[in-house]
């Protein structure tokens, strides 16, 4: 987030030319990886390496996204990691990076859907993740995992693995 105020500011403020937003993140993003780490000997990257590692960093997003949308369908998914509809088929096109936020999001819940198949059929997945669930304090596991993160849904699902009921 600060990378983005950092280069809407130097975007208006009229430095290097007006340039573009998202070419100023990474500009900025290559200066802090091209200073060099106290102690270290001659360790450098090009801007050309930093842009390949965003764009890699982009890709494996999209293909995770991709799975999740595969498995859910492209409302569920939307839904669930709190997205834009419109906005998650951008970034499934590849007009549109991903946020490290939807990242992060994506990431999480694909951890706790591959813990889930360990323990469930597929059809019981559903109404779990929409369901009350006791181990949870009767809170429902999709808002948990939004609001909370993974750890008290994995958890759970730890608990319905063992047998512990509440």
């Amino acid at each position: 987030m600060a990378v983005k105020q950092w280069a809407k500011k130097k975007a208006t403020s009229g430095a290097r030319g007006g340039a573009k937003p998202r070419k100023l993140a990474l500009e900025r993003a290559a200066s802090l990886l091209l200073k060099r780490p106290s102690g270290s000997a001659n360790l450098r990257y090009s801007s050309s390496t930093v842009a390949k590692a965003f764009a890699r960093v982009q890709a494996i997003a999209r293909k995770k996204l991709g799975e999740i949308v595969q498995a859910l369908g492209h409302n569920a998914t939307a839904d669930i990691l709190q997205v834009d509809r419109s906005q998650l088929s951008r970034i499934l096109k590849g007009s549109e990076n991903a946020s490290a936020e939807l990242q992060r999001h994506s990431t999480e819940f694909e951890y706790v859907l591959a813990r889930l198949t360990q323990v469930m059929y597929p059809d019981e997945i559903a109404v779990w993740f929409t369901s009350p669930e006791p181990l949870l304090n009767n809170a429902i596991p999709i808002n948990v995992l939004r609001l909370h993160g993974p750890e008290r849904v994995v958890r759970a699902i730890n608990g319905i693995e063992a047998g512990v009921y509440s």
